[in-house]
């Protein structure tokens, strides 16, 4: 499968943004992505719940100036095909580790926000050979149950999509621009209800404290205020991470994008 897109720009307008979308099948289950650029270390950028690649736009083309930059659309999102299925960060791993033997990625440096955030880490944790080093954008991850319990049992409720609502409202901040803002929720309640509830609730199905203990490569993380606030212990909890504090809301890759493309580019160079 291959294709275009175009993708509202800030302003709300259309810009004229458009790439190939390429796709890979997993046994019947086709995987988009884009590939752009060349030059290492590669970078694997993943989306987060109910996303696709494209919010990645701000970063895929300033990064592919001096690396290979692979972009997915995990099962369920965007364009790769959505079964009727059970969503686990596990299967989502699997995915990735799979694509990236299919596409030749030696030792990428994963990039994920929120959920991306939390299979960036299990996927470090569960194949220490495979990523050279992680990004972790506003992640899902070290967050307390008191915290996640709420949004994991009302992805079980009678009206998901609802709670997802209010939720995606919560990501949004005084500074968001409107656009962005009307963007969250057109793509993101796009997402068709069985991978929105399965995948929900999964983001919390980890042991995220062992997990992130668990990984052995250089860990950035880079966080808006209040996840950012629970992260502020992940350097205490493994000595391989570090923490960078944005004042924006949770898509910090649009809402902040010159300065966490400046984080990516010193963090890329210096893992090189």
């Amino acid at each position: 499968m291959s294709g275009t897109f175009a993708i509202p720009g800030e302003s709300g307008d259309t810009t004229a943004m458009a790439r190939e979308v390429r796709s890979r099948e997993r046994d019947g289950v086709g995987l988009g992505y884009v590939e752009v650029g060349a030059g290492t270390p590669a970078v694997l950028l993943v989306h987060g719940w109910c996303c696709d690649h494209r919010f990645w736009r701000e970063q895929i083309d300033v990064l592919a100036r001096g690396h290979r930059v692979v972009a997915v659309d995990l099962r369920g999102h965007g364009t790769s095909d959505k079964p009727h299925q059970t969503y686990t960060m596990e299967g989502f791993v699997d995915d990735l580790v799979w694509l990236a033997g299919e596409l030749g990625l030696d030792r990428p440096v994963v990039v994920g926000h929120s959920m991306g955030g939390t299979i960036a880490t299990l996927l470090a944790a569960r194949h220490p050979g495979l990523a050279r080093a992680l990004v972790l954008v506003d992640p899902a991850i070290l967050v307390p149950e008191d915290h996640y319990a709420p949004m994991r049992d009302a992805m079980r409720g009678p009206d998901p999509k609802a709670f997802a609502a209010t939720l995606i409202d919560s990501f949004v901040v005084e500074s968001t621009t409107p656009a962005l803002a009307r963007e969250y929720h057109e793509r993101m309640l796009a997402t068709p209800e069985h991978v929105m509830t399965s995948a929900g609730v999964a983001i919390w199905g980890i042991d995220q404290w062992a997990t992130f203990r668990a990984v052995q490569v250089p860990i950035l993380i880079v966080s808006a205020p209040g996840l950012g606030d629970m992260h502020r212990a992940a350097p205490d909890l493994n000595p391989h991470a570090r923490l960078h504090l944005l004042d924006c809301g949770h898509f910090v890759q649009l809402e902040r994008p010159a300065e966490l493309n400046r984080l990516l580019i010193d963090f890329l160079a210096a893992t090189a």
